[in-house]
């Protein structure tokens, strides 16, 4: 499954010369977390900083959350590969509006890619900026071997604590009092936001 999935197509993509980044080692460090943060414009794009391509390789094709995220999780398989997570956060636009949650956990299947499970289920059960008035997308995931717990869907991570926004749960986001910079006053002023916890760490 995974092993196979990196031998044939993330390890060459990344040697390949029309791979943005350069790799000066054979040696890849890798670890069961990963992550996306997303800026989205008005327009409903995703919003990206292009570098000057000095050596000549074709464009970068962006691709769409759930794809890069499969792509995440077919190289972290390798250090955990057994079962996964996902916990993705859709900011709005609109002042005071709570984030939209999805969070999606599962036990990988025999032969088959724990990376194709868990973007599939990304997509059927996630926000992924896409909605009208989204502005940031924050993704955090973990895939894992069970060695300090039974392998089964509640001890995957991500973890959430209280109030962690889930509708269909009931459970809305708490509010905190925080403070923040405000450019208008050039200062830290006090808010009220929405407030939860969901974790995942590298065990």
């Amino acid at each position: 499954g995974s092993t196979t999935y990196w031998s044939r197509y993330l390890a060459p993509r990344l040697a390949s010369p029309h791979h943005p980044r350069e790799i000066h080692s054979t040696k890849l460090a890798m670890c069961g977390n990963l992550g996306l943060l997303l800026a989205i414009d008005g327009n409903g794009k995703i919003v990206v900083t292009v570098v000057p391509n000095l050596g000549g390789a074709p464009p970068i094709e962006l691709k769409r959350p759930a794809e890069v995220l499969r792509e995440m999780i077919a190289a972290t398989e390798i250090r955990g590969g057994q079962a996964g997570g996902l916990s993705a956060f859709e900011f709005s636009r609109r002042a005071g509006a709570s984030p939209t949650v999805g969070r999606v956990r599962t036990i990988a299947r025999k032969r088959y890619p724990l990376a194709d499970d868990l973007s599939r289920m990304f997509k059927r059960s996630c926000p992924s900026g896409t909605s009208r008035h989204a502005s940031y997308l924050t993704v955090v995931g973990h895939t894992r071997f069970a060695t300090g717990s039974a392998n089964k869907v509640p001890e995957l991570h991500p973890h959430d604590w209280g109030h962690s926004g889930y509708p269909r749960q009931k459970r809305p986001f708490a509010t905190e009092r925080v403070w923040c910079w405000s450019d208008r006053a050039s200062a830290l002023v006090a808010e009220s936001v929405p407030f939860g916890v969901h974790l995942s760490h590298n065990g």
